[in-house]
C-alpha cells in the first residue's frame, strides 16, 4: 500500500501503545524506503513491543535515507544500554544528514 505513495512528501504514523514488535516496526520502516520524495517523517514507536533488534534495524534503515525532518520515539519500550549503544553510527548519520532531527 505504501509503495503506491511515490510522490509522498510528509508521513506521520503513530503507533503509539500499540504493542507492535520488531518485525512490525522494521517492515513498516522498510516500505518508507520505498518511497523516493518523502522529506518529512514523524514516527511514534513509544509503548510498543520492540526490543533491541528492532531498534537497532529500524536506525539502520532510516540512516539509508535522507530527511529534511524527522521524528522518532521509542519511549516505553524495553532497551539495554548496550543495544542503545549499538545505533550510534547510525544516530550520527542521521544527525549529520537531517535539517531537523528529534530522537
Amino acid at each position: 500500500m505504501i509503495k503506491k505513495l511515490k510522490n509522498l512528501r510528509s508521513l506521520s504514523i503513530n503507533f503509539y501503545e500499540n504493542y507492535v514488535g520488531d518485525e512490525g516496526l522494521i517492515q513498516l520502516t522498510q516500505a518508507l524506503n520505498d518511497l523516493e520524495h518523502l522529506e518529512s517523517v514523524y514516527l511514534n514507536y513509544g509503548f510498543n513491543d520492540a526490543k533491541g533488534y528492532g531498534l537497532v534495524r529500524v536506525m539502520e534503515l532510516l540512516a539509508k535515507k535522507t530527511f529534511k525532518q524527522l521524528y522518532i520515539s521509542f519511549s516505553s519500550n524495553e532497551f539495554q544500554d548496550s543495544e542503545v549503544n549499538l545505533i550510534k553510527d547510525e544516530l550520527k548519520t542521521l544527525i549529520k544528514k537531517t535539517k531537523n532531527f528529534e530522537f
